[in-house]
Order: C-alpha cells, then structure tokens, then sequence
C-alpha cells in the first residue's frame, strides 16, 4: 500500500484504502467488477430459490466482511493486514458469478440467444489472448527482472528465474538455517519472484518498492534509510559523489539491521558496496554481500 495507514484514524483508513484500490483498477477490471453487481442484483431478482440465496448470501458476506470499516480497523490493527486487506475481496466469486449466468441465458434463450452468447464469449476470449501473449511478450509488461520475449518457457521446476534460485542458494549456504528469516535488501524485480521460491528471504524494503530520497537531506538528518536506498537504487543526480564512501555505506547498512544485499551488477556504486562486505558470490545479474 502507498500510504501510512496511521495517518488515517477510524473508519476513514477503510475508505482510502478502497479509494488506493479503485484508482489503481485498470478500465477492464473496473469493468468487470460493475458488471458483477449486475450479475448480483439480476440474479436476485430474476433465479430461482436456490440462486437468490447463493447470491443473497454471498452479498451479505461480501458487506460484512470485505465492506466493513470497522471489521478492517480490527484487522489491521490486530492482524497487521493492512497490505493484504484486498485479498478478502478474493471471496466475491466473480468468475463463478458470470459463468453461471451464461449458462442461465444459454439454456433459456433460443438460437440466436445462443448465437450472440457464443459470439460474446469468443470476442472475451480473443481479449484474453491478446492481455496473455500480445501484452506480456512485446510491451513492458514482465516477470521479475528479465523482459518477456514471448512466452519462453522457464527450464526449471520452479518456474522462477535461475539467477533467482542461484542467489537463494548463495544466501542459504552462508546461513546454515533455511527455516530461519534473513533480512535481505533487493529490488523489486526480484521480489516477484523470491517470494514464490524462497520466503525466508525478507525484504528490508517492503515489497522493493524504493522511495525518492534527497541525498543532502538524508545526511543532514542521519537518515540511515535514505542513504542505503541512495547507495542501492544507483541515484547520481544531486549526490556529492565525494561522500559516497565506504564509512557512509556500512553505517547506513548498520543502522537498517540488513543481513544480506542482492546488488545488480549494473549498480553504479558496484565497487563501493563489494569492498564494504562480505562477498559470497555470483548467479547472473546478480552478486551476492553479507553484511552481518
């Protein structure tokens, strides 16, 4: 989430958590969801018994727990489930919702009905392929840190990136304890995919998702944070580059409680971050430190 929740008392944190939400829909979700309401309301008036209390039933619960700004106060909290409060939306059973009223109509319309159902479904088809193949193989859209060129197949049981698993086995040789959480400072690319192979490595950043920070400030101010995302994301407009030193650097790092770094070898600060720590090795675009 991209705000401080403790900046939103009450139930007002609930409404800016939906309003975060909405705004960052595409138009094709937005449309699907309003589309579902449709499905909801026909259904409810328009099925039999059995559909209006599956449908009923699903709305109340959809009221009391995914819409309730109390109950997403006591969830966040008590539980800490500010960042995955969206996953209750989960439950709205969307997919069963329209699946099911196609059938409705396929079954009480006669054959043109059927024609223009079937006709809607390929068109939606068609839309599919194109967000799977056209979108993710040719446009910006990827996978962890290396660009799609058009749906090649992953060579590993994991279906993750090797460099990913290479580093994880780095990580993993060095602490002895696979079970046990390391504090691990990587980028966002990176966390795509770790996540999905190796969950004890933690990110110092959540989600690696890196703030904008002012260098001059950041030292002024001892803002240790600041200065390691600096050192990290390789920012060189408005930093004094006499002062990105090896001291300045194992301070930071000291300070943010960091256990291992996965640096891109891209870094334009590779050399300074090498010599401060501990190397442990290399896997594709990435090397390895140990900071403690």
């Amino acid at each position: 989430m991209h705000f401080d929740p403790s900046g939103f008392p009450g139930d007002s944190l609930f409404w800016e958590m939906l309003r975060v939400y909405w705004y960052s829909f595409t138009p094709a979700v937005k449309l699907v969801l309003c589309g579902y309401l449709f499905v909801v309301i026909y259904m409810c008036v328009k099925g039999d018994k059995k559909e209006k209390t599956f449908y009923g039933a699903s709305l109340l619960v959809l009221i009391m727990v995914c819409l309730n700004p109390k109950l997403c106060r006591y969830l966040v909290d008590k539980w800490g489930f500010f960042e995955r409060y969206f996953r209750f939306f989960w439950l709205v059973p969307v997919s069963m919702g329209y699946t099911h009223l196609a059938m409705k109509m396929y079954n009480k319309y006669e054959k043109k009905g059927r024609i223009l159902l079937w006709v809607g479904v390929v068109v939606l088809f068609i839309l599919s392929c194109r967000e799977l193949v056209v979108m993710t193989g040719f446009s910006d859209l990827y996978a962890g840190g290396v660009y799609n060129t058009g749906m090649i197949p992953v060579p590993n049981i994991y279906k993750v990136e090797d460099d990913v698993i290479g580093v994880c086995n780095i990580v993993e040789a060095s602490s002895g304890d696979a079970s046990v959480v390391k504090k691990t400072l990587y980028s966002r690319e990176f966390f795509i995919e770790v996540r999905t192979y190796d969950p004890a490595l933690i990110p110092v950043v959540d989600y690696g998702y890196f703030s904008d920070f002012d260098f001059n400030t950041c030292i002024s101010e001892n803002n240790w944070f600041g200065i390691m995302t600096i050192f990290y994301t390789g920012k060189i407009e408005g930093v004094d580059a006499s002062q990105m030193t090896s001291d300045l650097l194992k301070n930071a790092m000291v300070n943010v409680d960091c256990e291992y770094v996965i640096l891109p070898k891209t870094n334009p600060y590779y050399d300074i971050w090498t010599s401060s720590f501990e190397y442990l090795g290399e896997a594709g675009r990435y090397t390895v430190l140990k900071v403690r």
